[in-house]
């Protein structure tokens, strides 16, 4: 299997639990947030939804200066505006890996603030570190606002402890 293939394999793999927990999501609770420091459930959700789009971003780009390009986050309302901005981010950040191959994961990438290089690195793992990783590590801080907000968290790798309690 190629460095792509493993990639894009994972990517689907990886998206059917985050759709799950974002599903979880109530829109009630959009300006909730478990400490001052924290973001919002919107904007944690939202963040989320939107870190896939980063792929596309890093392949097909040498660089990216967020200082210069901030992100923005389209307008979300409701749930399923969360999840609907997620499996677009996830279907372009597919069709931007597909677009490329091995060769073009290893080339060098860079992560620029207002000309300055914070980041660098060859693509992959841009899209590892920078896109995947920073998806999972987001996508379990939610299960902590759910837990917190006595949500139930569904099983990624499995079942979850709140399965266990319906089975």
């Amino acid at each position: 299997m190629t460095l792509l293939e493993s990639c894009l394999k994972e990517i689907d793999r990886e998206s059917i639990g985050t759709v799950k927990i974002l599903e979880c999501v109530p829109s009630q609770n959009f300006d909730w947030k478990p400490h001052s420091k924290s973001m919002t459930l919107k904007q944690l959700s939202s963040h989320i939804a939107l870190i896939p789009s980063w792929v596309n971003k890093i392949v097909n780009n040498d660089f990216y200066d967020f200082g210069k390009n901030p992100l923005s986050i389209p307008e979300i309302n409701n749930t399923s505006d969360i999840v609907s901005l997620y499996k677009r981010s996830t279907n372009e950040a597919i069709l931007a890996l597909q677009s490329i191959n091995d060769d073009d994961l290893n080339a060098n990438w860079k992560l620029l603030r207002n000309d300055i290089v914070r980041i660098d690195l060859p693509r992959y793992a841009a899209v590892r570190n920078l896109a995947m990783n920073h998806l999972y590590h987001h996508r379990g801080q939610l299960g902590v606002y759910l837990r917190l907000l006595d949500i139930s968290i569904p099983g990624i790798y499995g079942q979850s402890a709140d399965d266990k309690l319906k089975n």
